[in-house]
């Protein structure tokens, strides 16, 4: 059964302070600056943005999950942001966002990334779940959290 955590490595989870949409992506992004699973990093963060140049990927809720499958990721990601100050996302629901859930997952995986945006979703959708994560202090409570999702 797939979990939230299933693809997040401790190092891949913060609490960051960014000042707009951009700042935050480019602050999660950097989680995957050496991680073996990426192929070239440069491109992953530009198909991270032209992606959302696409259709943003405000959920709605306070919550942005940009995505990418593609052939420049060998085995699926995961890394969540915590903004301690919403940003606003350009969210269906005009909400800011203070929970990025950022995924990148290989060429071949539909039905795993659909299930695991899925379960983020759904996860995410819940206000006791949201709030257990968006009141954390430090990154050790987040990964707790996280495991129990």
């Amino acid at each position: 059964m797939i979990k939230i955590s299933s693809y997040l490595s401790p190092k891949r989870v913060q609490i960051i302070e960014a000042a707009n949409k951009n700042s935050a992506l480019l602050r999660t992004l950097e989680l995957f600056k050496d991680c073996s699973e990426i192929i070239n990093y440069e491109k992953f963060c530009v198909d991270i943005f032209n992606r959302e140049d696409l259709l943003p990927t405000g959920i709605g809720l306070g919550i942005g999950v940009p995505h990418v499958k593609n052939s420049n990721v060998r085995e699926p990601v995961a890394a969540l942001s915590i903004l301690k100050n919403p940003v606003d996302y350009g969210s269906m629901d005009g909400k800011n966002v203070n929970i990025i859930f950022l995924v990148g997952m290989p060429q071949g995986s539909e039905k795993l990334y659909l299930q695991y945006l899925s379960k983020i979703s759904i996860k995410l959708s819940s206000e006791i779940n949201r709030n257990k994560l968006t009141l954390c202090n430090n990154t050790e409570e987040l990964i707790k959290i996280l495991q129990t999702l």
